[in-house]
């Protein structure tokens, strides 16, 4: 098989420290250094065996779902004419007949990460891009300009317009809800061959991620945050072992219990799979069961469940050692080639006060959020600015994360922040 690097991603990083690893997704900053290897039973688990040119669409606001059709609603002049830095990727004899689509969740994402995200993808592959967005994100000139440059099929969407029980619920989980209603209607219209349904906000590129499917039939690809041999499995982590109990059962947890975690943040697969896996992945959402259950981080326990049942049709599964995925510390140097703009973090932050000697000041006080893909803390003052009822934030720059807080007073406990990182809170009136 020929030597591809990987996806790369920020988040979860396992001390990855370059891309000198041999694929193409990085997440976390994933590089998304997207499939080389897999295992299917090879170890002792039981593993199952239209580019749109840079338009904003608006979902139609009469829908009773939020997800109906589209109307234009920009289209940049620019979009004919591509940055000279992304050269036409080479085609094979497949990619010629039908044509890949990447989508994803980029609700309230920061230029930065967004830019990583589609300039990567770009550079290896001509694919369709859409992504759903609120309206306030796409506002950014920054965010605009890199909409139409690298012509990415933005959908508008207003969660007053989705089911009255799924607007409560976390992006992540409402996503699939958009995707599936998507693929469903535009899958075969538009003739797609691969489908990679990706996390946006700390995902980068180092090769196409569709070429492992010129090597393939039909497939599904998910993959393991663990090495060949884990030394994980969903038993080990609270957080996914509750995901699973909480919205399915105790007897589905001991089914799937002794089996390795795996993410649902990046899956790719040809196309009847990826429209199966998000019908699925919806019905469970808005089962009975699984409205009473959500919060954020429950689809992940769902993908498990998909997954270690024998639900997913022609399901491989890679791995972080060998696989198609890489996490990695990478966003300060995925920042410097792919963001083409100045960060003024003085300006950013010119409505908070900032404290940058390397301490959390609202330690156990005021959470409301998370927000990731940062670099810098100009990157939390404007995700702050943007996010409901923010009036605060910590910043942790080895990891790019912003905890957002809903109190602007730091006289509290502190807590140096192991990594370095600030902390701000708005100014008063």
């Amino acid at each position: 098989m020929a030597n591809r690097r990987k996806l790369t991603s920020r988040a979860g990083a396992r001390g990855v420290t370059g891309f000198a690893r041999k694929w193409g997704i990085v997440i976390g900053f994933s590089v998304l250094s997207y499939f080389i290897g897999f295992y299917h039973g090879s170890i002792s688990l039981s593993v199952p065996s239209h580019s749109s040119n840079g338009v904003i669409s608006d979902i139609n606001p009469t829908s009773a779902d939020g997800i109906d059709t589209v109307k234009q609603k920009f289209v940049s002049p620019d979009n004919q004419n591509p940055s000279p830095n992304v050269k036409p990727p080479q085609k094979t004899p497949s990619q010629t007949l039908r044509k890949d689509v990447v989508v994803g969740m980029a609700k309230g994402i920061a230029p930065k990460p967004l830019a990583i995200f589609v300039a990567s993808l770009r550079k290896f592959s001509d694919c369709d891009m859409v992504l759903w967005m609120d309206e306030k994100s796409t506002k950014d000139p920054n965010t605009e300009r890199i909409i139409s440059k690298y012509r990415v099929e933005v959908r508008i969407f207003r969660e007053e317009n989705l089911n009255t029980y799924a607007q409560k619920w976390h992006p992540s989980s409402y996503r699939w809800v958009l995707m599936n209603d998507f693929l469903k209607k535009e899958g075969l219209k538009r003739s797609y061959r691969g489908v990679l349904m990706a996390d946006v906000r700390d995902t980068a590129f180092q090769s196409n991620p569709f070429s492992i499917l010129d090597e393939q039939g039909s497939v599904f690809f998910a993959s393991s945050e663990d090495k060949d041999i884990p030394t994980r499995r969903i038993r080990d982590c609270q957080w996914n072992k509750n995901w699973i109990k909480d919205c399915h059962t105790s007897e589905i947890l001991s089914k799937v219990s002794e089996n390795p975690i795996i993410c649902s943040g990046i899956s790719i697969a040809t196309l009847t799979e990826a429209q199966i896996y998000t019908q699925k992945m919806s019905d469970k959402l808005e089962s009975k069961h699984g409205r009473k259950c959500e919060r954020n981080g429950v689809d992940q326990g769902m993908h498990n469940v998909l997954v270690w049942t024998n639900e997913i049709p022609n399901l491989k599964i890679t791995t972080q050692e060998s696989g198609l995925i890489a996490n990695m510390q990478s966003g300060l140097m995925l920042e410097k080639e792919y963001v083409d703009w100045n960060v003024d973090d003085d300006k950013e932050c010119e409505m908070f006060e900032t404290d940058d000697t390397g301490y959390d000041l609202f330690v156990r006080r005021c959470d409301i959020g998370l927000s990731g893909g940062a670099t810098s803390k100009g990157d939390c003052c404007r995700a702050c600015m943007n996010w409901e009822n923010c009036k605060g934030f910590a910043f942790i720059l080895d990891t790019g994360k912003c905890f957002m807080k809903d109190c602007a007073n730091p006289n509290g406990e502190k807590r140096r922040i192991s990594g370095g990182g600030s902390s701000g809170w708005m100014k008063l009136p």
